[in-house]
């Protein structure tokens, strides 16, 4: 499960979705195919070594360098953490969004009704994403949207469809926000 947080809800989204690429476009350079060639690619420069850390990635200089020769073959689950950190460098969108149920803890205002979710026993608000329109939130991130349009639009296109048009608006007032999917 992939957690973003920050001290707005657009901040929250924008760093869990950058756990699967950056925002903006995706990278023209970004096209090698296998997990050797990506690896090769990422452990060329510092920002690729950031990705892999952030991936999760911890093999020790020894063993990156058997990567690099040929001489040892990185494990599956190693491979998907080098595709993860390669996905994240290359940037773009990761359609895997659309299909997530995400957890949101943090406070939110209907009306009157303002309170933490997630947290001090208050249940955290769950959306099913299958439900959300993500083709202008896919737009909006390719065209490297800021948090807040990331949040207008996560509002507008997630959580609407997902509680229904009658319960806007949804505040998302509070300072502090986890997502999670």
């Amino acid at each position: 499960m992939a957690t973003g947080s920050g001290r707005t809800l657009g901040q929250a989204l924008t760093a869990l979705f950058a756990t699967a690429g950056r925002p903006g476009a995706p990278r023209s350079t970004y096209d090698r195919k296998g997990w050797r060639a990506q690896f090769a690619q990422l452990s060329g420069t510092k920002s690729g070594y950031a990705a892999m850390e952030r991936a999760g990635l911890n093999a020790t200089t020894r063993t990156q360098r058997g990567w690099l020769t040929g001489d040892t073959e990185a494990s599956p689950a190693n491979r998907g953490l080098i595709a993860a950190a390669y996905q994240a460098m290359a940037g773009g969108w990761n359609t895997d969004w659309q299909a997530k149920q995400y957890v949101i803890r943090g406070r939110l205002t209907q009306g009157s009704d303002s309170r933490e979710r997630g947290y001090h026993g208050n249940s955290p608000l769950r959306l099913d994403g299958r439900l959300g329109r993500w083709g202008p939130i896919q737009r909006a991130w390719d065209d490297g949207a800021d948090p807040e349009t990331v949040e207008a639009m996560f509002i507008e296109f997630v959580v609407i469809p997902n509680l229904g048009e009658g319960s806007f608006p949804w505040e998302f007032d509070g300072d502090r926000y986890e997502v999670t999917a």
